[in-house]
């Protein structure tokens, strides 16, 4: 009923209504899904509401480019977004970084078709040779390439969360095999970003991915875990300690433990797994100082650890290793469980698991 809803955006446009968002949304959804519909007839209307005063210019704009991207109408897009450079280059207050901005848009729109023509290449040099590129292919692939690339570099003279575009930048790099390059791009992108998590956890991650300055990359995954304990590279740091040290510490145990504070990570088998591991090593190897702080992180957390961690009312979505993992901790522990033990036994026994092989398996895979 196409025509019914543009007689009521008619009516709601000719009266005096606060319908501002109202008129953006229905239109667009008007054009989204008419067959009819084009880039241009979108336009028109966006630039008419715009016009008219019924939305805000960046609603607009937004408006449109999701519209563009929707229907793989890159071509327009980028029309769009060159229209705006053109236009903010004649302003008297114009500023190099809205501009430099608007140019890693257009990288973007150079990546989308380039992502493509890199399959195809790659394609061409593995099994799949007579679906791969052709010669042309690849160098129509590469001049792409090479424009987006020039975009999104522009972006380094500026401090900002780049994070979209850097990460297009770094992908392309490293598929031409300039690794160098990569690694003085992400140098930079943290030099001029010290505080992002982001650009640290890029660097670390590039650096680890093909195995370079391993001493040094181990200092960017400290610092990552010191600025988001709850990140999930927690576990690497923690892991790397471990194999280094052959076995835990009152740090790694309190690094741990406030990973699996995190809502997100408070299911974590691989955290759990790792705390109660160490909780049994230091009871095998007689480590009391090690013992001693895994008691005094339950006695400082056992307020909100209980119902948080240990509640009885086991969910039915959970996973029985993770279960297990906090019974024996507990047991370890020799802290009050409050019945928590004995529902897990219970709810494995539903699960029809005998709880003593459940427990013997887990203990193998410690």
């Amino acid at each position: 009923k196409f025509g019914e809803l543009a007689q009521v955006l008619e009516a709601l446009t000719a009266g005096m209504y606060a319908a501002d968002q109202l008129i953006l949304k229905a239109g667009m959804l008007l054009f989204e899904n008419h067959e009819l519909s084009s880039p241009h007839r979108t336009n028109f209307f966006v630039r008419h509401c715009r016009c008219l005063g019924a939305a805000d210019k960046k609603a607009t704009a937004l408006e449109y480019i999701i519209y563009c991207l929707k229907r793989s109408e890159h071509a327009h897009l980028r029309t769009f977004f060159q229209d705006h450079l053109r236009v903010h280059r004649k302003m008297i207050r114009k500023s190099e970084r809205v501009d430099h901005i608007l140019r890693g848009y257009l990288g973007i729109l150079d990546y989308i078709e380039w992502l493509p023509l890199a399959s195809g290449q790659v394609a061409s040099e593995g099994e799949n040779a007579e679906e791969g590129a052709t010669g042309a292919e690849a160098y129509h692939g590469l001049t792409i390439a090479a424009r987006a690339m020039d975009n999104f570099r522009m972006l380094l003279d500026h401090e900002g969360p780049f994070d979209i575009f850097i990460v297009k930048l770094i992908h392309m790099l490293e598929f031409y095999g300039h690794l160098d390059k990569a690694e003085s791009v992400l140098e930079e992108y943290l030099d001029k970003n010290p505080e992002s998590l982001n650009a640290h956890i890029y660097l670390y991650t590039f650096l680890k991915r093909h195995n370079l300055r391993a001493e040094e990359r181990i200092d960017f995954l400290h610092k990552i875990c010191g600025m988001d304990p709850s990140n999930a590279l927690v576990l690497d740091y923690i892991e790397y300690i471990y194999g280094l040290e052959g076995g835990g510490s009152a740090e790694s145990v309190r690094m741990v433990a406030d990973f699996l504070d995190s809502f997100d990570n408070k299911d974590s088998l691989e955290g759990w797994t790792w705390l109660c591991r160490t909780a049994v090593q230091a009871v095998h190897r007689k480590e009391k100082q090690l013992l001693a702080c895994l008691k005094q992180l339950w006695k400082e957390r056992r307020g909100y650890w209980r119902p948080y961690h240990f509640g009885v009312r086991l969910q039915p979505t959970g996973r029985p290793e993770v279960w297990i993992c906090k019974a024996t901790l507990l047991r370890v522990l020799k802290v009050d469980d409050r019945g928590y033990v004995s529902s897990v036994e219970e709810r494995l026994a539903e699960l029809g698991a005998d709880t003593v092989d459940a427990y013997n398996t887990f203990a193998e895979k410690m």
